[in-house]
């Protein structure tokens, strides 16, 4: 019994385990998932693209080449945006094969790209390779084409060659290689060989061949022995090959040029030469530079001293670096011409420079005329494009007289001593048609007289200007830069001097329009325009003469006849500073001195008054205003000052004639004013000559507009009425002012 029932309890417990056991989990294999399992890529530009990536467990992404980039190259269960990266493609197409792995299953995405382009070749090679000079010729132009080079190309000359100077070392890209050497003077040919020569590619051989001076065109003058021989027989053309010094030698000048002078940039030097080189030319001179000096003195008989002496033809090109220096006193017949370019010019003029000091020293004698510039003497044709830049200079003591047969142009009045930058005398006629454009001077032009006495001839209105001393045709486009010095004294400057009437211009661009007949107008003096002209020179005054109105003005002394005008100043500007001593009687404006019509200027320049007769009027636009001349649309912003009493001091003008007049139109002031004396001051005018012509400044609708200061008192808009003019003549209902206050 014990048995069985031991057995029965064994079984009981076995089947009662038996019951209780759990089921066995179910596990799902591993999975993944690639759309699409394909991407083409384009082999000319880098490329990207997305795949999809769907697993239940975590994943990686394997076998990607260096050109190709997985980004994420891993993730966790689920889904994921991958993206699939190429670099540009290369010379061949190319394929890969990514693999995404989940667990112990994966897939696969297989990757194609296209070829790419060809990879950039370097290369190097010579458009212009060779090279022939003549024996004159010093500079030599290679031309090459590089592209896709790892670095920089380099020239190397093959050997040393001591007649080339300078070359081009190196670069990066296509350009032009340039050779100096110096001219060749002997007569056989020459040779210089270049290699330019860069990494990966072949040497480009350059050859330069500069010919002998044998083998130079017939005609081309290369020593002065040539030279002399062509100036004793000047038939044929000729057309410069060198340098030429003719320093020592012994030559007479060409008397009369009748072919063309080239002299193709080459410079003729001379040493002390007494004479123009060409005495008369009717044939065009042109690219010649001359150097050395110059010097002279005058005889009895008509004087020239310049480079060349008389022209009829054009002169074009030519430069001069030559000192013209001249001493003693011009003579009665024909007088002195003394210029850096040419005396006496009746054919253009054109784009030619004086670099050289040309100075006349006639010292404390008396004078005949002399007419001195930097370029031209005496115009009879047109000038252009001409430049000074040479220190130009009369020093005399007075005057003797006027002077006839200077100049083929007919004039009002015989010549009388004058000085200018660029030209002394540039006036027409009726047969010789002057305009002066786009001309400069840079250079300090000085005119003195420091003996005026009782005997001096009453020779009136002699000028010294930067551009031109007295004209007689538009002037336009014109520039000085130059510090003018105008000096008109007796021995004895601390005394007024009223026994002669001696007048001095002084001006920054012309002088005077005193010396033309009538052409275009209807009166004589009364044929220039300045127009789009700029003084930025100081100009320096010093006079005791008190016979008539001397003039000074930025840019114009006395630009035409008080009684009628056609002419203008117009758009011009003047920032130089103007200095006036002595005793004399004088006319001063920013940009004029004396009356004409002014339209469109603006001065910035200052103006004191050292010393002047009582009587005398200073402007910041123009010194005296009068007849039917207009004055609009100007502006004055300088300082104006005086140290002795004057007849007035204005903000727009000095004085104001006693006619019919109306002035002032769309002008702005806004200047400082002192001294001058207790009345006679004004921020718009000084001085009214009268009471009996009505007078109108501004208008209405176009007021002066004011602003600025007199003796320290400031302009403002309750007193600005007060300050405008202390005019004793001032008449109301004659004398009209439309004027308001601002800047």
């Amino acid at each position: 019994m014990k048995i069985k029932h031991l057995l029965f309890v064994v079984v009981a417990c076995t089947l009662a385990v038996a019951g209780c056991k759990k089921p066995e989990p179910i596990v799902e294999p591993d999975s993944i998932t690639v759309d699409p399992s394909a991407l083409t890529f384009d082999g000319k530009a880098a490329g990207s693209a997305q795949v999809t990536v769907t697993a239940n467990t975590s994943w990686s992404a394997s076998g990607a080449p260096s050109w190709v980039t997985v980004t994420p190259s891993s993730g966790s269960t689920g889904t994921a945006k991958v993206t699939v990266s190429v670099e540009a493609g290369v010379e061949q197409a190319r394929n890969a094969s990514i693999v995404f792995t989940a667990g112990k299953t994966s897939k696969t995405v297989e990757i194609s790209q296209a070829a790419g382009d060809a990879p950039a070749v370097p290369s190097l090679s010579g458009e212009v390779t060779q090279v022939e000079l003549q024996a004159e010729q010093t500079e030599a132009t290679f031309k090459i084409t590089a592209s896709n080079l790892k670095g920089k190309w380099t020239v190397t000359p093959k050997a040393t060659y001591g007649w080339v100077s300078d070359f081009t070392k190196e670069g990066t890209t296509s350009g032009d290689i340039v050779v100096k050497v110096s001219a060749n003077t002997s007569t056989n040919d020459r040779t210089a060989e270049f290699t330019v020569a860069a990494e990966g590619v072949s040497n480009v051989a350059l050859t330069l061949v500069q010919k002998g001076a044998a083998s130079q065109p017939d005609g081309t003058i290369k020593t002065a022995d040539e030279l002399i021989a062509w100036f004793a027989a000047p038939t044929a053309a000729a057309k410069l090959g060198a340098d030429i010094d003719l320093t020592g030698k012994t030559f007479s000048p060409v008397a009369d040029l009748t072919v063309e002078f080239d002299g193709n940039g080459k410079t003729i030097t001379v040493k002390d030469l007494e004479t123009p080189v060409f005495t008369v030319a009717h044939a065009t001179i042109k690219n010649v530079v001359f150097a050395g000096s110059f010097k002279g003195s005058p005889s009895n008989v008509k004087f020239h001293l310049a480079p060349i002496g008389k022209s009829y033809a054009a002169i074009e090109n030519v430069i001069n670096k030559a000192t013209v220096t001249v001493t003693g006193a011009a003579p009665e017949d024909g007088g002195g011409t003394v210029a850096g370019i040419v005396c006496e010019a009746y054919g253009p003029v054109k784009n030619c420079k004086n670099e050289g000091k040309i100075s006349v020293d006639a010292s404390g004698k008396d004078t005949w005329t002399y007419a001195v510039a930097g370029v031209a003497g005496f115009l009879g044709a047109a000038i252009e494009g001409c430049d000074n830049s040479g220190e130009v200079i009369l020093v005399a003591g007075s005057p003797l007289g006027r002077t006839a047969v200077m100049t083929e142009v007919t004039m009002k009045y015989d010549p009388v001593s004058s000085v200018a930058g660029v030209v002394a005398y540039a006036v027409s006629d009726h047969t010789h048609d002057v305009t002066v454009t786009n001309c400069n001077n840079t250079a300090k032009v000085t005119f003195t007289y420091d003996n005026i006495n009782d005997e001096s001839a009453a020779v009136s209105r002699s000028s010294v200007a930067g551009v031109v001393a007295n004209s007689g045709g538009d002037i336009k486009n014109c520039n000085n830069r130059g510090e003018i010095n105008g000096t008109m004294v007796t021995a004895t400057p601390e005394v007024a001097f009223s026994t002669r009437n001696i007048i001095l211009h002084a001006a920054g661009i012309q002088g005077a329009d005193y010396f033309v007949l009538k052409i275009k107008a209807q009166k004589d003096q009364n044929e220039t325009s300045v127009i789009d002209c700029n003084n930025y020179g100081n100009i320096n005054v010093n006079t005791n003469i008190t016979a008539s109105n001397n003039a000074v003005g930025g840019v114009s002394a006395w630009p035409a006849a008080e009684n009628a005008s056609i002419t203008v100043i117009k758009n011009c500007t003047n920032s130089g500073n103007i200095t006036v001593k002595g005793l004399g009687k004088i006319r001063v404006g920013g940009i004029a001195g004396g009356t004409n019509s002014i339209e469109d200027c603006k001065s910035t320049g200052n103006i004191l008054v050292e010393g002047a007769d009582p009587s005398s009027v200073f402007g910041l636009i123009n010194g005296f205003h009068t007849q039917t001349h207009t004055l609009s649309n100007c502006e004055a912003t300088g300082k104006l000052e005086s140290k002795v009493a004057v007849n007035g001091l204005g903000g727009l003008c000095g004085g104001i004639g006693n006619a019919k007049n109306d002035f002032g139109e769309n002008c702005k002031v806004n200047a400082t004013l002192i001294g001058g004396g207790t009345e006679q001051v004004g921020l718009i005018v000084g001085h009214l000559n009268g009471r009996t012509n009505a007078v109108t400044v501004g208008t209405a609708d176009k007021p002066v507009r004011v602003a600025g200061s007199v003796d320290g008192v400031e302009a403002t808009a309750d007193n600005f009425m007060t300050l405008i003019h202390k005019a004793s003549n001032y008449t109301e209902g004659i004398h009209t002012f439309n004027v308001v206050f601002g800047k």
